[in-house]
């Protein structure tokens, strides 16, 4: 078998289809024999496969070949010209379109957001910030592409927990839909409804700070919990309305009486409280299209047996055990 001292020319023959099997089988073997020469094959036969070809400056093409030749470390010495001028044309116009591409590699090719997708279970994750966060299933976490640069943004569909590492000058911002939630030093958790006309954010440690483009603005704290009502921010014209003539929809399903009221109180900017820490643990399925609060109440009371009663601040539901 001859001895091929070009091994460039011969990998360029064979990316080709111009190699014959005697040489095909040459270079398999020279590949085996060395993990350098396999890793060598594999990105020159990377780079050829590509057909990106950016004109640059001659700066940035010499530190871009600079770092080709740092990552490709292997890099036969000896070179002896093939007696074959035409297979010699062959290795020139591979050659030159390696550097083309390897300079669009390194130097131009298009950043991309980051993202982590939770299909059927949920997925744990550590960011480069040592950020760890919980991405619940069915749920995605996008990263921006500019992520812990000047700062840490990224986008949430569906529910995720959070343990941020605070850094003041990197703020960490976590936007669902139309609203941020800006992370102060946290451990909170984000959880959106199934129609994503709710999100509820609850913190365990520190603090977080909510705000979305209408000029809504709240803080949270460690131990609270908040639901945001999408719809009644969009809709909404005059923040802070409690009129009792003000019509809210609602979807319940198999929903607590603490969402549920999280939710009322939220939609109504309304304070409704209970009588007794029993009532919180009752369930309820009901769905309401364009109702004042009071009506929501009456049914909401009829189903399971309470009674309610108004009062200065608001109301407040009666009862200790739910019905039936």
């Amino acid at each position: 078998m001859e001895n091929y001292n070009n091994i460039d020319d011969l990998i360029g023959k064979f990316l080709a289809g111009e190699a014959n099997p005697e040489e095909a089988i040459f270079l398999e073997e020279w590949k085996s024999a060395d993990p350098k020469q396999q890793k060598y094959f594999e990105a020159l036969s990377a780079l050829y496969g590509s057909s990106e070809q950016t004109p640059i400056s001659s700066q940035k093409m010499n530190d871009a070949w600079d770092t080709v030749k740092a990552e490709l470390q292997f890099i036969p010495e000896k070179r002896i010209a093939n007696k074959n001028i035409f297979y010699l044309g062959i290795a020139a116009s591979i050659a030159l379109v390696l550097v083309c591409t390897a300079i669009y590699f390194y130097l131009l090719r298009p950043t991309k957001a980051l993202e982590y997708v939770a299909m059927n279970s949920d997925v744990s994750l550590k960011l480069e910030d040592q950020t760890e966060i919980e991405v619940f299933k069915h749920s995605s976490i996008n990263l921006d592409q500019d992520f812990n640069g000047k700062s840490r943004r990224m986008r949430l569909k569906g529910s995720a927990y959070f343990s941020v590492v605070h850094d003041a000058e990197k703020p960490f911002i976590v936007s669902v839909g139309n609203l941020d939630v800006k992370d102060i030093g946290t451990k909170f958790k984000i959880v959106s409804s199934n129609n994503g006309d709710t999100i509820s954010i609850s913190v365990d440690e520190g603090e977080v700070f909510l705000y979305d483009s209408l000029g809504f603005e709240k803080r949270i704290r460690a131990n609270e919990k908040y639901n945001y009502i999408v719809s009644e921010h969009l809709n909404s014209k005059i923040k802070g309305d409690n009129d009792d003539n003000v019509l809210r929809s609602f979807n319940f399903q198999n929903t607590s009486i603490e969402d549920l009221l999280a939710q009322l109180n939220a939609a109504y900017n309304v304070s409704i409280t209970i009588s007794d820490p029993q009532i919180l643990d009752c369930k309820i399925t009901a769905e309401f299209k364009q109702e004042r609060l009071e009506n929501v109440l009456l049914i909401i009371c009829e189903t399971l047996g309470f009674e309610f009663e108004k009062n200065g601040q608001g109301f407040i539901l009666i009862g200790n055990k739910c019905k039936g």
